[in-house]
């Protein structure tokens, strides 16, 4: 399977300069194709591509670094390659320090922090925590395997929305 990763940004990027420091949205999805997440209008299950489109930075060269979750959202949230964060597998000890990762930087420059885990392997115990104020992987609580997409989207949504400075945001689905 593939991890598919997209970062989205808030649309005051695109608006004249001002103060104000976006929201950072990152959107990691499980096995999704370039092909999945076309910014195009054709077809009624890609109006949701569309409308984030519309509003976002989209990456379009970004190649993962490895077929498995851990070390491809490792490496997303970190900056550094493999070999370097030391993420080798699903089930690890997932990163440690002293390897930083985007959410501890960005929260030192004034950002709140927060993950939202739709399922394994992605959980705070895994190490993935790191930098994060909150790190919600609740499906585990509810004993079942997952959080549906768009329970996890809304979670996260409202939390963003609750937010008295710029969030960084990363949802994993």
């Amino acid at each position: 399977f593939y991890l598919s990763l997209a970062a989205f940004t808030g649309c005051t990027l695109w608006r004249e300069p001002s103060q104000e420091k976006p929201h950072v949205i990152v959107i990691a999805v499980e096995s999704l194709n370039f092909e999945s997440a076309s910014c195009s209008d054709k077809g009624e299950e890609q109006e949701v591509f569309t409308e984030i489109c519309k509003e976002s930075m989209r990456f379009t060269h970004f190649y993962t670094p490895s077929t498995l979750s851990q070390p491809a959202l490792a490496t997303l949230i970190t900056g550094l390659d493999i070999s370097e964060h030391k993420v080798l597998h699903n089930g690890g000890l997932g990163i440690q320090p002293p390897v930083m990762t985007l959410a501890e930087k960005v929260l030192q420059n004034g950002y709140h922090t927060a993950f939202f885990s739709g399922g394994p392997p992605i959980l705070a115990k895994s190490g993935f925590q790191q930098g994060y104020e909150i790190f919600e992987d609740d499906f585990l609580h509810e004993q079942t395997t997952y959080t549906p997409v768009l329970d996890n989207l809304k979670k996260a949504l409202n939390w963003l929305q609750g937010q008295n400075r710029p969030g960084f945001l990363t949802i994993y689905v």
